[in-house]
């Protein structure tokens, strides 16, 4: 196995130094009481080859913060050196990435930067606010990365999951981004519905799983390339704008099927819809915990896209705080997701231990997950709803699963 150690890595521009050094001082008292390993590159002795140093300490890092300011942004080392390998680590080995703004610039210019949650309320700029505010805007953070680094699983990674990792990369623009699940067994259902219960033991065969629902961006190409039908709200194949990476809705779990296999043929890897007990294991992992994130907090407008906050579809991955153990996000709110079961009130009665297929037969098909416009109860990982496999509605969308070769 490959150690990932608790080292929080902090990136910055050095005309930004002061603001570096006030997080320092914050997060080194994490560091007297030996809960992490704070590095920046102001730790590269003289005389030593400072290249490889940065690039050591980004492979160990379990925590990258970045000081966002325009300095950060034009800085040609950061740009074309360290943030591809933090990114390329966020997508693989999950690499906890927070952005901090530290001063006014056009972050939000930066697609993959406005996607992720960051260290300040709204990403307001520290510098827009009193000494007061800043101090506890970075013991708020500080607090928060004690947080996770207490409540992480990813110090141990396998090297075969590494590898599984890397495989999973799309080979076509087309091809959604699949997370690696392992083999093993999980907690399934709950006491909560009666339609969850008993909670019971379930062992799965190693699989991938989307690590966000298919996105109008990826479904498009089905549309074109198979010349099928289009989800209403299109503008024939056309989706709807500025929507290009916001789950993809208003379709069957017929639908969701046939584009599961436009995807196998054009890739030739066997591309499906999830198991209901797949769909569940990679939202909670194996600690039963209540949401993808934990059992606390309760669901809140920075976790998930949920009870009308929004009023509509939110970017996938757009909730970096929500996203569940192993790294898959939206399995909380956005939309609905369909998976390959029917629907039984009482299948879990009876379903077998081992990679379980749902009822052979029946009415209805099994939605997980939860939409922008549903409450809190429905953010449960263990909750399941049903429907009609040809119904469609704008809460609706799905993810892809596949197994091994």
């Amino acid at each position: 196995m490959a150690r990932i150690e608790n080292t929080v890595f902090i990136s910055y521009s050095h005309k930004d130094e002061e603001w570096k050094d006030r997080l320092v001082t914050h997060l080194g008292v994490l560091e007297r009481q030996g809960i992490l390993d704070l590095w920046n590159d102001r730790r590269i002795a003289l005389g030593d080859d400072w290249r490889p140093e940065i690039e050591n300490a980004i492979s160990r890092a379990s925590i990258a913060i970045l000081m966002v300011s325009a300095n950060f942004l034009t800085s040609k080392f950061i740009v074309d050196e360290e943030l591809p390998k933090f990114l390329e680590r966020r997508a693989n080995d999950g690499l906890r990435v927070i952005p901090l703004i530290v001063r006014p610039c056009a972050w939000k210019r930066v697609d993959w930067l406005a996607k992720l949650q960051g260290g300040t309320k709204d990403n307001k700029p520290l510098s827009s606010g009193s000494e007061y505010e800043i101090d506890s805007v970075l013991a708020a953070l500080t607090d928060k990365v004690a947080e996770i680094i207490q409540n992480a699983e990813f110090h141990e990674i396998p090297e075969t999951s590494r590898a599984a990792s890397r495989a999973a990369s799309p080979a076509y623009a087309f091809e959604p981004q699949m997370v690696n699940i392992p083999a093993g067994t999980f907690t399934m259902g709950s006491n909560d519905n009666h339609d969850e219960k008993p909670p019971h033991k379930v062992n799965l065969s190693e699989y991938f799983i989307g690590k966000y629902p298919v996105t109008n961006r990826e479904y498009q190409a089905f549309v074109k390339d198979a010349k099928y039908k289009a989800p209403k709200g299109w503008n024939g194949d056309q989706f709807p704008q500025n929507k290009a990476e916001h789950p993809v809705v208003n379709v069957s779990w017929h639908d969701a099927v046939a584009y599961c296999a436009w995807l196998s043929k054009k890739t030739g890897k066997t591309y499906r819809l999830p198991t209901e007990a797949e769909w569940e294991k990679a939202a909670r992992g194996t600690d039963g915990r209540k949401y993808p994130w934990g059992n606390k907090p309760e669901p809140n407008r920075d976790l998930l896209n949920y009870n009308d906050n929004v009023e509509d579809t939110t970017e996938v991955g757009s909730y970096e705080d929500g996203h569940s153990p192993y790294g898959v996000y939206d399995m909380a709110g956005n939309v609905w997701e369909w998976v390959h079961d029917w629907y039984s009130t009482t299948y879990y009665q009876k379903s077998p231990p081992k990679n379980p297929l749902g009822p052979n037969s029946g009415k209805y098909r099994v939605l997980r997950g939860g939409s922008w416009n549903n409450v809190n109860n429905y953010a449960r990982s263990a909750n399941r709803v049903n429907d009609t496999p040809d119904y469609v509605g704008d809460l609706i969308g799905f993810r892809c699963a596949r197994s091994l070769p």
